[in-house]
């Protein structure tokens, strides 16, 4: 075991003939703006995508309310709702069978669907009035 060389021995044969020279004055610099940016690229990148979910989450939306909207039409659903307000004397006597004639003509799947869309909406511009300041912001970098 004494043939072995110590782990200060490896590290003095490698880093031996190493000068001694420190880094150029203007490198830290240029690193932390180069970071700065990348950061910044990136950061346009999500908002530019973000801004692209918003318009199609929208879209979605407001195809998914109108097949919601001529679904309930179709469903009869409208006719139940009116039924309510033209005579609350019969849907108070006979309310159980008028909750299910509602329950039975109303379409759960188109508004799930519609739900689905405006939440993606909300989620898209949320993420954009979160971060509006990565378009607006200055190329100012601040080095501490």
């Amino acid at each position: 075991m004494t043939n072995m060389p110590n782990e200060k021995d490896n590290y003095q044969k490698l880093m031996g003939g190493l000068q001694d020279e420190s880094a150029p004055s203007g490198l830290y610099r240029a690193v932390i703006l180069h970071l700065a940016s990348e950061q910044k690229r990136v950061g346009k990148k999500k908002f530019a995508l973000a801004g692209l979910a918003l318009l199609v989450s929208i879209g979605a939306a407001v195809s998914a309310v109108l097949v919601l909207a001529g679904s309930l039409s179709e469903s009869g659903f409208w006719k139940f709702v009116s039924l309510a307000f033209s005579d609350g004397d019969m849907m108070l006597t006979y309310w159980r069978q008028f909750a299910m004639s509602l329950l039975e003509s109303f379409s759960a799947p188109e508004f799930i669907v519609s739900l689905i869309c405006v939440f993606a909406a909300l989620l898209s511009l949320r993420f954009l009035m979160k971060n509006k300041n990565i378009i607006s912001s200055s190329n100012k970098l601040q080095l501490v």
